[in-house]
């Protein structure tokens, strides 16, 4: 299964809930607590993320 990691720290971003703010920043990094932009983000098997997680 792919999911959608931050390039920044690693961690799982998720859809952004705010209407207004999804029109520029499609996801949110709850650890990074920033809003990101699709080019921010990375599509990766989940036991990528996992490895790449225990990297940084």
């Amino acid at each position: 299964m792919k999911k959608l990691i931050c390039k920044k720290c690693g961690n799982e971003v998720l859809p952004e809930k705010d209407k207004a703010l999804k029109k520029e920043y499609p996801y949110y990094c709850s650890f990074c607590d920033e809003n990101k932009y699709r080019f921010e983000c990375m599509r990766v098997e989940e036991n990528k993320a996992q490895k790449r997680k225990e990297l940084i």
